[in-house]
């Protein structure tokens, strides 16, 4: 067993977190039998029966016979029962007061302190298994971008496609389009809930976006959720403000069950210089991922690279036109990935004008 099993095995072994193996401890214990396991709870009974008790020793009983005649208890009559019902009444709600306010509060307490001591146990862990002293919010952070992650991204496919500007688009804009492409993309991936509960979540998706001639290319071109399609009448409703006017976010709300998961393809395209590059990150756990890319402008030379946790590998490039690469392992949030592509020009190469390649300019789109 690998020293990264043992610790996780350690912090992270048959249980999630403190508070749902309290919880599924209570919902299995018979409810009278967690009563009866209190014996604080048990004091009151006891005492208001030791004080009844005297009061009917003091008081000789119910009857007494006296001579000829029976005494009537001054204590006990008629009105008895209905006084103790009602003070009955009044104890079980002040009882209940009192267990929704200093139980639940003390609870609270002892889980607080719980996740404070199981908190210095993980620093220990580390250090006692690796060998290392990080800092604990270091270690926090870890935990809580990576394993108490509810959501994980499966088998991510991106594609990207390069075509040259629009020449009718540049005319209208008085742009020269050359030193333009049009960039356009799809994303597609399986995300999954590894709660133990049912969640709501937000599907996030922004791109970089131009002001002035360009404000009105860079944007989404469609959202699909499952069998649920938003096109671009209905994408501008999902718009929401980031606070950054070079970003187009949408956000689309959710649920997902404890083990469900939902793809999600989502559509786009922007505008990028004819030497430029492309980086996304990743918000969530990923398990594996691919990219691949077309290019229908000539001359471009272009590659990818990774800053993942885990390394990229080539599956295949053809003659400047298309490549794909891989990411076999997982990717941790905030990982990132970027893709470049230069000019002839700007890699200090000037073109074949008789290359058919560029006679023709670029044959065929792919996507």
């Amino acid at each position: 067993m690998s020293r990264l099993t043992e610790a996780w095995a350690v912090l992270f072994g048959p249980r999630q977190t403190h508070e749902i193996d309290l919880a599924a401890a209570d919902e299995k214990r018979n409810p009278l039998f967690r009563w009866l396991q209190r014996p604080r709870l048990w004091w009151p009974a006891i005492a208001g029966g030791i004080l009844i008790l005297i009061a009917i020793a003091y008081d000789y009983g119910w009857w007494i016979v006296q001579g000829s005649g029976v005494r009537i208890s001054s204590v006990f009559n008629h009105a008895t029962p209905i006084h103790w019902l009602s003070e009955l009444g009044y104890a079980f709600i002040i009882a209940w007061i009192v267990s929704i306010t200093i139980e639940e509060g003390a609870r609270r307490e002892h889980l607080q302190e719980v996740k404070a001591d199981r908190q210095l146990v993980m620093q220990d862990v580390f250090q006692a298994v690796y060998g290392l002293r990080h800092d604990p919010v270091y270690i926090r952070s870890i935990i809580e971008t990576v394993l108490e992650a509810k959501l994980v991204r499966d088998n991510y496919e991106v594609t990207y496609r390069i075509d040259p500007f629009p020449a009718d688009e540049a005319i209208a804009k008085g742009i020269d389009a050359s030193r333009f492409v049009l960039l356009t993309l799809r994303s597609r991936y399986r995300l999954r809930s590894v709660a133990l509960s049912k969640i709501h979540f937000h599907v996030k998706f922004g791109i970089p976006i131009r002001g002035g001639s360009f404000a009105d290319i860079g944007k989404l071109t469609g959202i699909r959720i499952d069998d649920e399609i938003w096109g671009e009448d209905r994408l501008p409703g999902l718009i929401v403000d980031v606070g950054d006017p070079n970003q187009l976010f949408h956000s689309i709300d959710t649920d997902l069950e404890p083990g469900g998961s939902k793809v999600i393809q989502i559509d786009g395209q922007m505008v990028k210089e004819l030497s430029d590059s492309e980086m996304f990150g990743f918000l969530h756990p990923t398990m594996g991922m691919s990219l691949k890319l077309n290019v229908n402008v000539p001359g471009l030379k272009f590659g990818m690279r990774a800053r993942t946790a885990s390394p990229e590998k080539e599956v295949h490039k053809a003659d400047n036109r298309s490549g794909e690469w891989a990411i076999d392992g997982p990717i941790m949030p905030y990982n990132s990935v970027v893709l470049w592509w230069r000019s002839a020009e700007d890699d200090g190469v000037v073109p074949d004008i008789a290359s058919p390649e560029v006679a023709e300019g670029g044959g065929e789109k792919r996507f």
